[in-house]
């Protein structure tokens, strides 16, 4: 949802900044920290909230990281734009595509491979997990890798 409603706080974002740090990076840097931390939280939450049930208090804490990455992802565009010469933006829409698209993949399928036991133990039985029967890959691992990446 945050993405489909960025069109109405998109232009809170694009008039108010620090002038002192930059129109762009008063956006961007705060944002960094923002998922960063949030990333920690869950990292160190997660299990217990999905174990424990808590699905609305996640649901809560999922949005208001999506909501914070659409900020993000505002700044980086109108940033974007800024720099690139008008013949080249092609190229940057390109790319902040095949961006998304190999992202979506990391955290989707290669994610639901690596915590899957039996795929683990299949295709990668070199890798070492916590112990046999479980995946490589853990929420809290795949968030601390996320929020130190």
């Amino acid at each position: 949802m945050p993405f489909t409603f960025k069109v109405l706080y998109s232009p809170f974002v694009e008039f108010y900044h620090i002038k002192a740090v930059g129109k762009r990076r008063s956006w961007i840097i705060p944002a960094q920290f923002i998922m960063t931390a949030s990333l920690y939280y869950l990292r160190a939450n997660i299990e217990e909230m999905l174990e424990t049930k808590q699905i609305s208090s996640l649901s809560y804490i999922l949005l208001f990281l999506v909501f914070i990455i659409t900020v993000q992802d505002i700044a980086v565009d109108s940033w974007g734009i800024e720099m690139l010469h008008p013949k080249n933006a092609s190229y940057g829409s390109t790319c902040e595509t095949i961006g998304l698209q190999t992202g979506w993949f990391i955290s989707t399928s290669i994610f639901m491979a690596f915590n899957t036991p039996e795929f683990c133990e299949k295709y990668v039985p070199w890798i070492p997990t916590a112990g046999p029967g479980l995946p490589v890959l853990t929420f809290s691992n795949f968030m601390f890798s996320w929020a130190t990446f």
